[in-house]
């Protein structure tokens, strides 16, 4: 299956044998029915439990990933298109990306407010963000590991606003007195704060301090490119540590992103990890991982993780700056 721009998936081989047009149709329907249908549902659950989209938003997000593929494959088949070297790798890219796209498009001032409460979050030594039961709670860093979500409708905060973000979190936090699901979170500063009050955008700390950190300035496409390059220079245990658990500013995996920023293939990121495409499948939609997931992928201790991702970053600030 060999095309102009590479090698395709054996899974695709039905797309490039002589058929009919019928029998074309059924092996697209087929291939669908394998491959496509439950992966993207799966992420679709997943994705739908930590947001505030509502029902009949789903079908929408689906369909359109549906048409995307559909697209892509009808262009591969008349040999008009990129090889895909790795087709549920493939799938899972577009599902992330078309829902991520579909949120910013819908709810533009939400999307953007609650990556500033994930980076207050992240970034603010009274609060912690977490995952629990498939769902990401939040609350007062004391609170990190805790299962139980406070009831929203039960326990609506009573707050006036504060000077940032970070401050009026924490305070609200406090009068609630227990954990609350990410998007209840959000949901309580906007009924407080206009969404674009300039005081949720100045939040946590000094910003230029993380802007420092390379990982956190991937978002600049004018360094990605070096940066990309420097990260595979790196021992490979280091590369592991960083990359599994690199995070933009509003806590979304890094990996998944360079792909559709054309910096890096899938296939490169998975031999950059040397990791198998079929491990790498598996592990994408679980992306960012935590430290102890990655400790147990390195068969090292937490501390040795933290310890290998903050020696990479020491290298990779060094190598950075003698390129500005």
């Amino acid at each position: 299956m060999e095309t102009k721009t590479g090698r395709n998936d054996p899974l695709l081989g039905a797309l490039f044998a002589p058929a009919s047009e019928g029998e074309r149709a059924r092996a697209m329907d087929e291939l669908l029915t394998a491959h496509v249908y439950w992966r993207i549902d799966r992420i679709l659950s997943a994705r739908f439990a930590q947001s505030a989209l509502v029902r009949h938003d789903r079908d929408d997000i689906r369909n359109e990933i549906l048409v995307r593929l559909v697209d892509r494959l009808h262009a591969l088949g008349n040999n008009s298109s990129t090889a895909i070297e790795s087709f549920p790798d493939y799938v899972s890219v577009v599902a992330f990306n078309t829902f991520d796209e579909f949120v910013k498009r819908v709810q533009p001032l939400r999307a953007r407010l609650r990556n500033r409460v994930r980076y207050a979050l992240r970034h603010d030594r009274r609060l912690a963000m977490w995952d629990a039961a498939g769902s990401t709670l939040c609350g007062l860093s004391a609170w990190k590991g805790a299962c139980q979500a406070a009831d929203p409708a039960a326990s609506p905060p009573r707050l006036a606003r504060r000077p940032t973000l970070a401050a009026f979190l924490t305070a609200m936090f406090e009068e609630i007195g227990r954990p609350l699901r990410l998007d209840d979170a959000v949901t309580f500063v906007a009924d407080v704060h206009d969404a674009t009050d300039p005081r949720l955008f100045s939040l946590v700390g000094d910003e230029r301090a993380a802007l420092a950190d390379p990982i956190e300035r991937l978002a600049d496409l004018q360094v990605l490119h070096k940066l990309w390059r420097e990260i595979c220079e790196l021992p490979l245990r280091q590369r592991l540590a960083l990359l599994l658990n690199a995070r933009d500013d509003s806590g979304e995996s890094v990996v998944r992103f360079l792909p559709v920023t054309g910096i890096a293939s899938i296939r490169q990121i998975g031999e950059s990890l040397a990791i198998q495409a079929r491990e790498l499948a598996e592990l994408w939609h679980e992306l960012p991982l935590e430290d102890a997931r990655i400790a147990v992928i390195l068969n090292v201790s937490r501390q040795q993780v933290i310890n290998l991702r903050r020696t990479a970053r020491e290298r990779l600030h060094r190598r950075m700056h003698r390129c500005q």
